[in-house]
């Protein structure tokens, strides 16, 4: 069960720093956003990640 927990919030984690990264690069290089709230979006599926692996790590014990 917490390999799977981990496999799940490791996507979440990706798409969240793709997210947050893609607009932080997007912005000042070519002047437009990926989408309006992307940023927000991805923060949240990083705190998602986040409080997935620490779930994880609490079942594995």
């Amino acid at each position: 069960m917490p390999d799977d927990v981990i496999g799940v919030t490791g996507g979440w984690f990706l798409l969240g720093i793709l997210l947050v990264c893609g607009t932080l690069y997007a912005n000042p290089a070519k002047g437009v956003s990926l989408f309006p709230l992307s940023a927000p979006a991805g923060g949240l599926l990083l705190l998602a990640g986040w409080i997935g692996f620490g779930t994880a790590g609490l079942m594995r014990q």
